[in-house]
């Protein structure tokens, strides 16, 4: 019985870790597991998230499960819940250049953005591509983790009022500006 319990919850939890977020069905579906906030689902979010499959079960073929994702906006079951996350439809990118336009009063690059990662490059523009799927307040919080992580990482910071959002396309227009990506790690 364990066995079977581990091998068809672990089949789910095991391939969106080393999958980030798609079992084969999802990867077919063209639908991916992320986490709430946008970032890439862990290890702990897709364990978590499958062991709750056991409630998301009852009373049977997915009964409870159904219910609450009827009763809630992002179709989230009661997995999701628990480990923060939510299934989105994957696109595929179209182009290298991004689709949002800068509003920031900033001209001229700084040097911080020489600092600026590929990975974190990625994750600004991910997140300006995508930052209207969201809810007010999972933008805002979203927002202002990567924005605080490029403050601690660059050293660039928000001007005096300026909206986290401008701050976030001027630091990702001024990384391409620069012209360099470098690897996550440098």
């Amino acid at each position: 019985m364990l066995f079977l319990f581990c091998l068809y919850w672990g089949y789910f939890a095991i391939f969106e870790i080393v999958w980030q977020g798609q079992t084969p069905g999802k990867r077919v579906a063209n639908i991916r597991v992320i986490r709430d906030d946008g970032r890439p689902i862990d290890a702990t979010a897709a364990v978590l998230r499958n062991l709750v499959r056991v409630v998301d079960l009852l009373p049977g073929m997915y009964g409870l499960g159904v219910i609450v994702m009827l009763l809630n906006r992002n179709s989230r079951r009661l997995g999701d819940f628990v480990a923060g996350t939510v299934v989105v439809h994957e696109r595929q990118a179209e182009s290298l250049d991004p689709t949002w336009t800068p509003t920031s009063t900033r001209t001229r690059p700084t040097p911080g953005a020489a600092r600026v990662t590929d990975a974190e490059l990625v994750l600004i523009e991910t997140y300006l591509d995508r930052r209207f799927e969201f809810t007010a307040t999972v933008r805002q919080k979203a927002a202002l983790q990567i924005a605080e992580r490029i403050t601690e990482r660059t050293g660039l910071r928000p001007e005096s009022g300026e909206d986290i959002d401008d701050f976030l396309e001027a630091v990702a227009r001024q990384a391409r500006d620069v012209g360099r990506l470098r690897q996550s790690g440098s």
